[in-house]
């Protein structure tokens, strides 16, 4: 787990933000270890909620989604190489813990 904080690579996924005081939209970062496993976090600003925030995995990749942490359940997908997040509210993040298969 420390390692891909330590030796892993970042990507940064979202709408751009045009305010940091008042953010709309939304971001997520993909952050991946040296030797295979991923995390994900998504963060959900002021904007409509309902929309999909969605973030493409390399295509040679085989992860399956080992953990989800929120402050409640959330809705996390994990299709071929695409991770999703349906919000169902605004001001709400989610991690999720990608397991190398």
């Amino acid at each position: 787990m420390y390692g891909a904080w330590r030796d892993g690579y970042t990507e940064w996924f979202g709408t751009e933000i045009k305010s940091y005081r008042h953010p709309q939209g939304w971001q997520g970062i993909l952050r991946y270890a040296d030797k295979g496993d991923a995390y994900a976090v998504f963060h959900v600003f002021d904007g409509s909620p309902g929309y999909e925030c969605s973030i493409g995995l390399p295509e040679d990749s085989n992860y399956k989604v080992d953990e989800i942490y929120s402050d409640r359940m959330e809705e996390v997908t994990l299709a071929g190489n695409r991770l999703s997040y349906k919000p169902r509210e605004n001001w709400k993040a989610v991690a999720v813990y990608l397991k190398k298969q």
